[in-house]
């Protein structure tokens, strides 16, 4: 939920104009008060009208992820490991230049 709640305001705001579903796909099989939890915070953070859809999905590694209107926002170990990846390639980067 606290991730939500730091997302930038043009995000926020572009995705409390969409009138399209908001898609929460997990790893795992969401209990009713999680749902409801997450539930609570898109409505209060991007649409207090937005409609709200969970599904599982084992694509993901493990953990959850918000999609609608062509935007994704994740939290799950994927997205973390692709953000290690990313740093990871950028050390080796200055590192090889340096090394020039």
């Amino acid at each position: 939920m606290q991730r939500l709640q730091n997302l930038d305001d043009e995000l926020i705001q572009t995705l409390s104009d969409s009138t399209e579903v908001i898609h929460i796909i997990s790893a795992f099989e969401l209990d009713t008060a999680t749902k409801q939890k997450i539930t609570l915070s898109i409505h209060k953070v991007i649409n207090n009208s937005a409609k709200v859809d969970y599904k599982v999905s084992s694509d993901l590694l493990c953990g959850i992820s918000l999609e609608t209107s062509g935007y994704q926002v994740g939290w799950n170990i994927e997205e973390h490991l692709q953000q290690l990846d990313q740093h990871l390639v950028k050390i080796l980067d200055k590192e090889s230049e340096a090394n020039d």
